[in-house]
């Protein structure tokens, strides 16, 4: 196990020193494969006792993909195989729970760093929403966010500032429809802000749509 350690450790560091951030021109999946292979590396140095190399390869591959923070440790390999698959449009069979996971994390972490653009690319052209039967296209919503991200200082909080992360719960509905639901964070001062959509409890409907997996329903019990 040593030599095969000792092999991925220096396929690892080559890349590292490549360039300064050599995951720079990286997908989202090539990085988050590569923020795999860094934890296992890490793992296997922690399984041999050596903590401060573990330490180390950890905070590389957190540093490459911060979402394996808040992604389910016992879903990663599953969403690194399914993110390394071109998407393709109705995709039949397997489950999708582990690729659910990793949309809502990417969510998670755009709309605390006020990354918008990719914030957008994961909702669908008309979102549904409490007190909205019929939806609201993209450009109906945009000044809703704009107030919001304008009254509230978002980029302080972190994801489990807003939900308790380990309450998530996947659920297929049927092929091509997933529902995640989540609870709030314990924290009351969240649920008095009147954002209609962000309560106790949260759904999000998940959908696949030929341009990817979108959401398109959000609901919220308080």
């Amino acid at each position: 196990m040593k030599r095969t350690l000792t092999i991925a450790l220096f396929f690892l560091t080559a890349m590292s020193l490549s360039s300064q951030y050599f995951f720079d021109d990286f997908t989202d999946s090539q990085k988050l494969d590569t923020a795999h292979a860094y934890l296992m590396v890490s793992e296997q140095f922690a399984k041999l006792g050596d903590a401060k190399q573990a330490a180390k390869f950890r905070e590389m591959a957190l540093f490459i993909y911060p979402e394996l923070l808040i992604m389910d440790k016992e879903k990663i390999e599953e969403v690194v195989e399914a993110a390394a698959q071109p998407e393709r449009p109705r995709i039949t069979g397997p489950d999708r729970s582990g690729m659910i996971r990793y949309y809502f994390s990417k969510l998670l972490r755009s709309v605390t760093t006020g990354d918008l653009e990719t914030a957008d690319s994961l909702i669908a052209e008309r979102l549904y929403l409490p007190e909205y039967e019929g939806g609201l296209t993209k450009s109906q919503l945009a000044p809703m966010v704009s107030e919001i991200y304008a009254e509230y200082d978002l980029s302080s909080l972190s994801p489990s500032d807003l939900y308790d992360l380990d309450s998530i719960r996947v659920d297929k509905v049927e092929e091509g429809t997933y529902l995640l639901t989540i609870n709030g964070a314990d924290d009351e001062s969240l649920y008095r802000t009147g954002i209609t959509f962000f309560g106790r409890v949260q759904t999000f409907r998940f959908r696949q749509f030929d341009t990817g997996w979108k959401i398109d329903k959000i609901t919220a019990l308080f």
